[in-house]
């Protein structure tokens, strides 16, 4: 096969994988500060990876729906959702590189409801900012921007392949390594919380 007939992943397939691997590098700084739990337990990376699958599938979904819809008005409006989409990633990112300094602050991730008990989200981060984690938040953050071009320019059949089974490893046995593991609460996604407080808040508002 000819160079210009290889196939490659579109980016708003790679932008979500490019968060994923932003928050994996993410949760493997938590994880290194953390006494209680080895990385080399065959299970840990997948159980602390579990919660992530949503936020990514979401985020998928999101890029997916803006690219279609830009599509019928031309490659302007294509253009535009390329940079809106590179715009939610970026602060996305900003997201999951703060949530490193949170989980040495705190412990874990943690929701808005319980940064501001700690006097907000920029004194928990001063509290946990340390070289360690804040070159941990950098390598976060770079790999989430970096990786989608790069993933973009690799062919697709070995992008999606290896997506796929990474995706389907967490699914199976992400489940099984949190019964099985003590993971000190750093299984929660930066996201997922903020989702679930926010939901929780506007039940209590409503009413039953």
């Amino acid at each position: 096969m000819k160079a210009d007939e290889v196939s490659h992943p579109p980016l708003w397939a790679c932008r979500p994988l490019g968060l994923a691997l932003a928050l994996m590098v993410a949760k493997t700084v938590m994880a290194a500060g953390q006494s209680e739990l080895s990385l080399s337990a065959p299970l840990a990376l997948p159980a602390l990876m579990h919660d992530h699958l949503l936020v990514v599938t979401l985020f998928l979904m999101i890029d997916l729906f803006v690219q279609l819809r830009v599509r019928r008005g031309g490659p302007e409006f294509e253009a535009v959702g390329d940079r809106a989409m590179w715009f939610l990633l970026a602060m996305a990112l900003v997201w999951v590189g703060a949530s490193v300094p949170v989980a040495a602050a705190l412990g874990a991730p943690a929701s808005l409801a319980e940064l501001r008990e700690h006097g907000g989200v920029l004194a928990v981060v001063q509290a946990g900012a340390s070289p360690a984690t804040l070159l941990g938040a950098a390598v976060a953050v770079g790999a989430g921007l970096v990786s989608p071009r790069l993933l973009h320019r690799a062919p697709s059949r070995r992008v999606v392949p290896v997506a796929i089974i990474v995706g389907a490893v967490v699914a199976v046995a992400g489940p099984i390594g949190r019964e099985s593991l003590s993971l000190g609460g750093l299984e929660r996604d930066p996201f997922a919380v903020i989702i679930q407080a926010t939901w929780q808040g506007l039940q209590t508002i409503t009413g039953p």
